[in-house]
This record gives C-alpha cells, structure tokens and sequence, in this order.
C-alpha cells in the first residue's frame, strides 16, 4: 500500500467516527504523529527505519490531502 492510499485508509476509518471529512483528516495526522513516536522510541529492529520513513511519507499526505 502507497503512502497515498494510507493515507486515504486512515482518513476513512476516522470518517466512519467523525462523520466530518476535516475532522477526520487530524484524527488521522495525530495517529501517524503517534505512531513515528512510538517507533522512534521503542522500536529497536531491522524494520524500524523502513517503518519511519513510510510513516513520514503516510503523514506528508495526510497534510497534503
């Protein structure tokens, strides 16, 4: 899944809660914004630096959407 298409993913899941577009949208950023936090602090393997940069990606969409 694209960064893109994340992004999009996320936005709808938070929609179904929201039922506002722009609301969902932050719910969204402040859950990827979570998640590079917990990955740069506790995540220790392999995958870390993957994770991250595809999260960054994931939220510079949401911020573009």
């Amino acid at each position: 899944m694209t960064g893109k298409e994340k992004a999009k993913e996320l936005v709808n899941i938070f929609f179904q809660y929201t039922q506002k577009r722009a609301e969902a949208r932050l719910c969204a950023i402040v859950h990827v914004e979570e998640m590079l936090e917990e990955i740069s602090n506790y995540m220790v393997t392999e995958d870390r630096e993957h994770l991250n940069d595809y999260y960054e990606v994931v939220l510079n969409e949401l911020h573009n959407l």
